[in-house]
């Protein structure tokens, strides 16, 4: 199970790192946005098991993504009896019609989903993915699974620097740490794995770490 935040402990450590012991008085728009722009980076940085979902798309009756699926995260498409499944943009499904089972996703303002185009040699009836869900909107009191409030408040801290003085904030530093910290929890994530000996999904996709196309 992992650790969990809210915009409350995200905010405090972000107040931590502008070297203050509390939250300003007033409001805290800007703050909050700079958390939750942290946060997402973070949530897509990896392909963390909470993060994950699986779903199965019906391509003649109901050709829509899950109303959660983020098109920023990571995607894998799973291999049907031809073979391997591929995501490619619609632009490029349209410029090139060479992709093999390739199929692309548009977004259906009508409906407020993506819809599935399969390509022209996908030949099922169904498509079968696991994807990222879309980061949740940090708030006050709900929580949301992240290991540490402080590596967003760390992320946070960059944007808030570059907030205050756009043009010679130094975040060199703020940046290091940030992704320092963002690999540490990458590794504790890696080593909670079943570890397997044969070919990974991530090795047959040609993947890696902190991909978002799968």
């Amino acid at each position: 199970m992992a650790s969990t935040i809210n915009q409350t402990t995200a905010l405090l450590a972000l107040a931590r790192m502008m070297g203050k012991r509390t939250l300003p008085n007033g409001t805290n728009a800007d703050w909050k946005d700079y958390v939750q722009t942290a946060f997402d980076y973070a949530w897509r940085y990896y392909r963390w098991g909470w993060s994950m979902r699986s779903a199965t798309v019906d391509l003649v009756n109901d050709p829509y993504l899950p109303a959660d699926f983020d098109l920023d995260g990571y995607i894998n498409p799973l291999p049907n009896s031809v073979g391997a499944v591929s995501y490619m943009s619609l632009d490029d499904w349209y410029m090139n019609g060479q992709y093999v089972n390739a199929f692309s996703v548009e977004w259906d303002d009508s409906v407020g989903r993506y819809l599935v185009h399969p390509g022209s040699s996908l030949n099922q009836a169904t498509l079968t993915l696991t994807y990222q869900a879309a980061p949740p909107t940090l708030d006050e009191t709900t929580e949301v699974p992240f290991p540490s409030a402080q590596t967003i408040g760390i992320g946070a801290s960059i944007y808030a620097k570059q907030g205050e003085n756009p043009t010679r904030a130094d975040i060199t530093q703020e940046w290091d740490e940030f992704h320092k910290e963002l690999n540490r929890h990458v590794g504790h994530s890696e080593r909670s794995r079943p570890q397997r000996t044969n070919m990974n999904l991530q090795d047959y996709y040609g993947t890696y770490t902190g991909d978002t196309r799968g």
